[in-house]
């Protein structure tokens, strides 16, 4: 039996001090709420002796209990860190087994009134889930329960054109954001790969490949190296730490703005584009599901949009021949 006390900032993010209790083999994280460290002490002492005298190892597990736990165990981005404390505020001593599909929605709307679904599902709906998730698989307390997403609506216009990507790498001055964009529009990588690109880690110029991490298949890969991309990220004079300046996507939004092209683009639209271009080119769901890094073929095909002139083409290549026969005339009235 015992406890240990982490001071803010060390646990990944966390904004007070987290106690870590041990009990008859099993341990437990509980944030104390508190900056100051005998308070936190004292409170860890008070949640060390509830487990001691209490039948059952320890209280039912609250969210900020299992969201401490998940950000202890998980190497989290800034952005993500924050979601995390931000759902941790909201639903503070509420039992994680509680939060279920009618609590996360009233949450995404609470903390981000206004918002489209597409906001609340990327703040509110994928963080609690994995947190939720994470709970269930080691705690007895907290039920499995399937998160569901708010549905988004379909973006007005899923893809860039070839002639909009030339547009917006010709407004690039500065080689940094010019080496970005041509990632994007080479290789359809996700804008959070691109971020954490590191040049000791991702990059061989020598061999002209990426080695990237891909979270979403959970596996390194090793990707060649487009002959324009090296050429892009062969300019750059810094060499060390992480490829590009920029740490968020806020960040790299800002600068994207100030490109001034005359038309809305996001950096997910070049992953978009890339599938379809693609797509279009001819490829197989399957060579494109490997270039672009999918988990699935059905992943790739809800990025893929179809091209009308392409459909048209298909269609005229049906085996139809003379086999339409005459119209029929319409009956004409007397």
């Amino acid at each position: 039996m015992g406890f240990k006390l982490y001071a803010p900032g060390t646990r990944k993010g966390n904004r007070f001090y987290v106690a870590r209790v041990w009990a008859k083999g099993r341990e437990r994280e509980v944030s104390t709420n508190t900056r100051n460290e005998s308070v936190a002490r004292s409170l860890a002492r008070d949640a060390e002796a509830d487990i001691r005298t209490s039948s059952v190892v320890g209280q039912a597990s609250t969210f900020t209990d299992a969201a401490a736990s998940y950000l202890s165990t998980h190497d989290l981005s800034k952005q993500d860190i924050a979601r995390v404390t931000k759902l941790m505020e909201h639903f503070g001593a509420m039992p994680a087994a509680n939060v279920v599909n009618a609590e996360i929605n009233a949450a995404a709307r609470a903390l981000y009134p206004g918002k489209q679904p597409q906001s609340w599902n990327r703040n509110v709906v994928a963080p609690a889930a994995a947190i939720l998730h994470f709970a269930a698989e080691n705690r007895t307390d907290v039920p499995y329960i399937k998160v569901k997403r708010f549905k988004e609506p379909e973006p007005a216009n899923p893809k860039l054109r070839p002639d909009q990507i030339g547009v917006i790498l010709n407004a690039a001055a500065d080689p940094e954001l010019y080496a970005l964009l041509m990632i994007w529009a080479y290789h359809g990588f996700r804008i959070g790969e691109t971020l954490n690109l590191d040049w000791d880690t991702h990059i061989d110029l020598t061999a002209r490949e990426f080695k990237l991490w891909i979270s979403k298949v959970k596996r390194w890969k090793t990707i060649p190296m487009e002959d324009a991309v090296f050429e892009a990220l062969a300019a750059l004079p810094k060499r060390t730490g992480h490829v590009f300046r920029w740490a968020t996507r806020g960040a790299v939004y800002k600068h994207l703005r100030k490109l001034g092209v005359g038309f809305h683009f996001t950096p997910h639209m070049f992953r978009r584009s890339f599938a379809s271009d693609l797509n279009d080119a001819g490829e197989t769901t399957a060579n494109i599901q490997e270039a672009g890094s999918w988990m699935s073929p059905r992943s790739v095909e809800r990025y893929i949009s179809v091209d009308p002139a392409r459909v048209k083409t298909t269609l005229r290549k049906l085996p139809r021949g003379d086999t339409t026969g005459e119209p029929p005339q319409a009956a004409v009235n007397e």
